[in-house]
């Protein structure tokens, strides 16, 4: 049975078991993967993305897809749809891939138009994005050899993952193949589900747990017995970690996540030796500078030593204020006893 996974939008529930889910797209090769639409058009947003994205991280889903769903006949310009995704979807895990939802049946939808949205967002990310389409789509619409070098997702619904559909012009393989519009009993998602199979090998990953290091499928110690686990635990396992790089305590909730970088807002955080690993929705999980934070805990430090200082100053004049004021209370006190003794 090859992996499989399944892609998402608006028309699923909002409310997934993604460590059922996990468990089920993993079970084949051990990589959980799944696909979510982020966007359609210039300025749509799914409406269950922010929930989708946040589900698949915190449950250390390890291959995200996100596509975007065009709509060349309101859009002239491809690279304006293909900024407006950049713009919603931000940066991505190095594993993670973002793919050209191509299926509106206008004359806008050209070879062309396709190839601008993939080299613009090809510039925007860095690496390759793909196209997801149908096998009859891509005959009638596609046929662009400039398309090929792009990672196809091929649409082709024969309702069994054993299935092998022909490779349509101009590409040679395919990474991925829609094979059903109506899968059930997928762990974690209620109702019909697209359902697709993964044969390429551009988004495979190994796992390697450090040295010294014990792992038990769900929960990562470093020596120390410190965990880490869900996506730091992923993190750890797929980025040829160094044994040395031990926890040094275990997830926080931190709000706002960085002082020197507020605008972050809330996320999660766990400090290691060398790094600190952080994790926000929109950003996924990251390596958070580790320089920038220190010194604003530095500068911070400086100041509360400034103001301590001005405080004890403070202090000790105003009890010498109150010593003098005793003082000449006892002197006039004394004074009168005094006068008092004589009479």
């Amino acid at each position: 049975m090859p992996a499989q996974f399944i892609d998402i939008s608006v028309f699923n529930p909002q409310q997934i078991d993604w460590r059922a889910y996990k468990a089920w797209s993993a079970s084949n090769d051990g990589i959980s993967r799944v696909a979510m639409r982020s966007s359609y058009g210039v300025g749509y947003i799914d409406q269950h993305f922010a929930a989708y994205r946040e589900g698949a991280l915190s449950a250390g889903i390890d291959v995200i897809i996100y596509y975007h769903y065009a709509y060349p006949q309101y859009n002239a310009n491809p690279a304006n749809e293909a900024n407006y995704q950049h713009s919603v979807v931000g940066s991505i895990r190095a594993q993670d891939l973002v793919i050209l939802d191509f299926e509106e049946n206008v004359d806008q939808a050209t070879g062309n138009w396709a190839y601008e949205w993939l080299a613009t967002q090809e510039a925007n990310y860095g690496k390759l994005p793909g196209i997801y389409a149908s096998s009859a789509y891509i005959a009638s619409r596609l046929q662009d050899q400039r398309l090929q070098k792009y990672p196809l997702w091929l649409a082709n619904w024969q309702f069994t993952p054993d299935e092998r559909p022909s490779v349509p012009d101009p590409w040679a393989s395919y990474e991925f193949v829609q094979y059903s519009d109506k899968a059930t009993n997928i762990p974690g998602v209620s109702g019909n589900v697209d359902a697709n199979i993964f044969l390429g090998g551009n988004t495979l990953m190994s796992t390697t747990i450090p040295s010294g290091w014990s792992d038990d499928g769900a929960t990562l110690k470093g020596p120390n017995g410190i965990p880490v686990v869900l996506g730091f635990r992923d993190y750890v396992l797929k980025n040829n970690w160094n044994k040395d790089n031990w926890p040094l305590e275990p997830e926080q909730h931190c709000d706002p996540l960085e002082q020197s970088n507020t605008s972050l807002g809330a996320g999660q955080r766990q400090r290691f030796r060398w790094v600190t690993l952080g994790y926000t929705a929109k950003m996924g999980i990251f390596e958070a500078w580790t320089g920038p934070e220190l010194l604003w805990y530095q500068q911070k430090l400086a100041q509360i030593t400034q103001e301590i200082v001005a405080l004890k100053a403070n202090i000790g004049a105003s009890n010498l204020q109150q010593i003098n004021a005793l003082v000449k209370q006892f002197v006039a006190l004394s004074g009168q006893l005094d006068a008092l003794s004589k009479v």
